[in-house]
């Protein structure tokens, strides 16, 4: 799902300074991801201590199972 034209909508709909997240449990797919973050649209940034997320019904089950769950927060900034 996330691709270099998806990250590139991403962008052009966010606020400067907006955040993306995208959560996995699939470390592969994760570095692809990170592979594709160009550095003059999105800056990789730690979440902020005090943001809590929903745990989905699927996360759930993989942190039951010991399974790593991957996130990436963006923020865009150019």
């Amino acid at each position: 799902m996330v691709t270099p034209e998806f990250l590139a909508l991403v962008h052009r709909l966010l606020m400067l300074g907006g955040r993306f997240r995208v959560v996995t449990d699939q470390q592969n797919y994760f570095e692809a991801m990170r592979a594709f973050i160009s550095a003059d649209m999105f800056l990789e940034v730690a979440p902020a201590a005090d943001e809590i997320f929903p745990i989905t019904t699927f996360e759930k089950h993989f942190i039951a199972d010991g399974v790593s769950i991957y996130r990436l927060v963006l923020r865009k900034v150019g």
